[in-house]
């Protein structure tokens, strides 16, 4: 399953890029409240699931920011990603899914 882990990395490695809005290589908590607050964005993440992480992303950021530095690294925003895979992953889709409809 190497490809599959391939993939996931590069698809975890996109939503990163996506919330780092100053490419600073780093998310700030404003940037993670802005990303997950987006309605607009390539990777509107709008499942009942994202809407539960919206309503506390200080508590996500604090949890994941590891070392305490106020940034999560792409190490740190990766284990985020990878334990509420699910409802991001239902976001990614339904964003790719509203893309589709549009273009037809």
């Amino acid at each position: 399953d190497k490809v599959e882990r391939t993939l996931l990395r590069n698809l975890h490695y996109s939503v990163f890029c996506a919330a780092d809005a100053d490419q600073s290589e780093w998310v700030s908590k404003e940037e993670l409240r802005r990303f997950l607050a987006a309605k607009d964005s390539d990777l509107h993440l709008g499942s009942a699931g994202i809407a539960a992480l919206r309503a506390n992303y200080d508590a996500l950021f604090d949890k994941y920011d590891a070392d305490g530095n106020g940034r999560l690294t792409f190490p740190e925003f990766r284990e985020m990603m990878t334990e509420h895979e699910p409802e991001i992953l239902l976001g990614v889709a339904h964003a790719r899914q509203a893309a589709t409809s549009d273009n037809t």
